[in-house]
């Protein structure tokens, strides 16, 4: 799910390859991707493959009037783009690789899409691969922000490029840009800051239901999705 600024609702339906989209104000629905009939308005088309969306599951509001998206383990990322109902690849290329070509076009990257976020200067972050990558909004290029592709758990107080991940998926980013981000295989929460710092902010390492208490201290389990207020 995602809720923009004018009151809409987007819902990535997996199961129907639908992105749809809900008006809070007046009650009105459309689909802006999706290979089926459900189309009360015009769906714009995805010029890659067959022009279909398969498995949307992650979504994500940029404040340059768009909306990032993109399936489950999916190789590339979209972006809808509200004022002209185009939409448009923005990361990723159809390969068998699943990370390489950092400080190049996002276009010529290759990814695994776990989890997808925005921040308040339109840049992208894409998790994956025991990585966290961000799509520059103003070059369109891309870069590792977290995890040097190893899979664990090592790093903390030091920079986020030189720590080990464990299949990170959620993300979220606050007002001052911290990336927030669910390093699921290792049942912790975990945070980069401006200055490129990761921390852990929640989880012990167990897996298990949540308690009450120091976050530090206690299980988070595995955390399937974010949000910052």
């Amino acid at each position: 799910l995602a809720v923009d600024s004018a009151g809409r609702l987007f819902v990535a339906d997996r199961e129907a390859n639908y992105v749809h989209v809900f008006s809070l104000g007046s009650g009105a629905a459309h689909a802006i991707t999706g290979p089926g009939p459900l189309r009360p308005a015009p769906v714009a088309s995805i010029p890659d493959g067959s022009g279909q969306m398969g498995g949307a599951q992650h979504v994500a509001i940029d404040p340059m009037g768009g909306l990032v998206f993109a399936g489950d383990e999916s190789p590339v990322v979209h972006r809808y783009d509200f004022a002209t109902g185009t939409i448009t690849r923005i990361a990723g290329t159809f390969g068998p690789n699943e990370f390489a070509g950092d400080g190049g076009p996002a276009t010529k990257a290759s990814l695994r899409v776990q989890g997808l976020a925005c921040d308040g200067e339109g840049n992208v972050y894409v998790s994956g691969t025991n990585g966290i990558r961000r799509i520059s909004w103003t070059t369109a290029r891309i870069e590792t922000v977290a995890g040097t592709g190893k899979f664990g758990f090592f790093g903390d107080g030091e920079p986020a490029t030189s720590a080990d991940l464990a299949r990170p998926s959620a993300i979220a980013v606050d007002r001052k840009g911290t990336v927030y981000f669910s390093d699921g295989s290792s049942n912790r929460i975990r945070a980069v800051d401006r200055k490129g710092i990761i921390r852990t902010v929640a989880g012990n390492g167990r897996s298990g239901p949540p308690e009450n208490g120091d976050a530090l201290r206690n299980a988070s389990g595995p955390v399937v999705t974010l949000a910052v207020d």
